[in-house]
């Protein structure tokens, strides 16, 4: 069964088949929250949320503007923003980090420090850093989910990985 189809019944009120959806879009939503957070009790209900609003609006998802999972994870992201604005995640300020990075680039697990750097950037930071490296789409995949063009998607990224390998680089003497 095509998946217009499986909407078209979940529409038509058989709810049963949504578990497609779920089963089949669950992984890549869960990733890509928990790429933005850090609690996994948090990411777990950010998903149910976002599955849950998608049931609700699924008769305003327009098929002709974009991939259903597109759309899903736009809702994924809102959520997360939703989540962060009300917990009001306490981290280290970028401009904070410059003065730990020196002591972070000598660590012997270097990933990890880059992990906690990524997860200090502000949300629409980690989601594209997320979406483009840790999934692999490209920035025109990436761009109807933020709503943003591919061009500024581009630049954003270029002033992300600058402003990380800086951070990351140890003070010349």
């Amino acid at each position: 069964m095509q998946e217009q189809d499986i909407i078209q019944s979940i529409l038509q009120g058989d709810s049963s088949r949504y578990a497609y959806v779920m089963d089949t879009y669950g992984p890549r939503v869960r990733a890509f929250v928990a790429g933005m957070v850090r609690n996994a009790l948090d990411v777990e209900e950010i998903v149910g949320d976002t599955f849950i609003q998608a049931y609700r609006h699924l008769d305003s998802y327009d098929a002709s503007r974009s991939r259903l999972i597109t759309w899903i994870q736009r809702i994924a992201y809102r959520q997360v923003l939703q989540h962060l604005r009300r917990c009001r995640q306490e981290c280290l300020s970028i401009d904070e980090l410059g003065d730990a990075s020196i002591a972070m680039s000598q660590d012997e697990d270097g990933h990890a420090w880059v992990n906690e750097l990524i997860l200090c950037l502000p949300p629409a930071d980690r989601a594209l850093i997320h979406l483009y490296y840790y999934e692999g789409m490209k920035l025109s995949e990436i761009a109807p989910m933020l709503e943003v063009t591919s061009a500024s998607l581009a630049t954003r990224l270029l002033r992300i990985r600058k402003k990380l390998y800086h951070l990351i680089q140890p003070q010349s003497l």
